[in-house]
């Protein structure tokens, strides 16, 4: 059985090798997931405006996710930032859809093509975080960057045993004026990971098309 959620704990690594990745953790998801958005019935949406009132610093407007095994899309709906830039979405008050990710997560390897497909039917992108960048070169700057995101976004974390936050990917995390509306981590409760192409059904992806839809949606004008 492969491991269910990718387990990050950004502090350990960014003391260490200074990277963002992830480990295999238990084998199935969880019963008890962490709080997302209401599911909205599946369906085409309503037309929609996301205004965002912060200027961006984008690495790439058109994220490169060509790693992403099941993403048969040259042009996704994702511009690339930094973990440093995503702070600034919280601190400055900006709106939009944030994605922290990994095409080395076999979870995000199933959540971002279902994402970047609800994306494009509202014609609007993504900000996303690639997770296996380095946040900073010194490990002094990199634990002081991964507690300033913490203090923002602790509240959607789960624990470990010792109560200490884990980062955990995928995670879909929507933002209007520098508020959480909605979160999503991982696929949904009823798919477990048996073998390396295993695959959501229909009906899974509609229920997370579903839960993105609402995330979107929460960050509407």
């Amino acid at each position: 059985m492969i491991g269910c959620m990718e387990k990050m704990k950004w502090i350990t690594l960014a003391m260490t090798a200074v990277l963002l990745t992830g480990c295999a953790g238990t084998t199935e998801i969880p019963d008890a997931q962490p709080e997302t958005a209401a599911a909205e019935p599946a369906g085409q949406p309503s037309s929609i405006t996301v205004t965002n009132p912060i200027e961006v610093n984008v690495i790439e407007e058109d994220a490169d996710l060509s790693g992403y095994k099941w993403l048969y899309d040259d042009k996704p709906a994702f511009s690339l930032i930094s973990l440093e830039e995503s702070i600034r979405f919280f601190k400055e008050g900006g709106t939009g859809i944030i994605v922290y990710s990994a095409d080395t997560c076999p979870f995000c390897n199933r959540a971002v093509p279902v994402l970047n497909s609800v994306l494009k039917e509202y014609g609007i992108k993504a900000y996303y975080i690639d997770t296996n960048t380095p946040i900073s070169s010194d490990s002094a700057k990199s634990f002081e960057l991964y507690n300033e995101l913490c203090s923002y976004i602790d509240s959607i974390f789960e624990r470990d045993e010792n109560g200490e936050p884990m980062f955990q990917i995928p995670e879909v995390i929507a933002v209007k004026e520098g508020k959480i509306t909605g979160h999503h981590l991982s696929l949904v409760e009823s798919f477990i990971l048996t073998d390396e192409e295993a695959q959501l059904t229909d009906g899974e992806k509609d229920e997370l098309s579903s839960i993105y839809r609402g995330l979107i949606e929460s960050i509407a004008d």
